[in-house]
């Protein structure tokens, strides 16, 4: 039971998912207010939310300075994607969220200009993938319910 927990963090966007999403126009940031906190998510279809991520990524140079591969970073983000259970808060759309607040704050207020560009590409990943695989659940269910989780981890089970 537990390798199957485990292998869950291992599934992948297929090239030809990622193929498909290229073939679209990535949105502006001015048509979806991409870089406002007024940005409201909930228009945007679960393939365009990935094109919105890619657009973060693209308009804050990381593809350029980094040297990102676009086919690679499509399925970077399809795979994060991917790997949300469909669960009512921690899921995709919630990092999706949380990532589209940190690129506001890093094109619209003073972070942009403190913070290097790889320190913002850690902030930018990182909001992604804080809830990755989250069960929707807390710790003390996890532990009162005996999950295979919480034999593999005696404390902070979803930490």
């Amino acid at each position: 039971m537990v390798a199957l927990e485990v292998l869950s963090y291992h599934a992948n966007a297929s090239k030809e998912d990622a193929m498909k999403l290229m073939s679209y126009e990535l949105p502006t940031t001015v048509s979806i207010s991409l870089n406002t906190f007024e940005f409201d998510d909930l228009p945007l279809s679960e393939d365009e939310t990935v094109l919105a991520s890619v657009r973060m990524f693209v308009d804050l140079g990381f593809v350029n300075t980094f040297h990102m591969e676009i086919q690679s970073l499509f399925r970077w983000v399809m795979s994060v994607k991917k790997n949300y259970r469909p669960v009512i808060y921690h899921n995709w759309r919630h990092a999706f969220n949380v990532a589209q607040s940190m690129y506001t704050m890093i094109t619209t207020g003073l972070m942009g200009q403190k913070l290097s560009q790889i320190e913002q590409l850690a902030l930018l990943i990182g909001c992604f993938c804080h809830d990755l695989d989250h069960r929707g659940t807390n710790n003390a269910f996890q532990t009162k319910t005996n999950s295979p989780l919480a034999k593999l981890y005696s404390t902070s089970v979803m930490e």
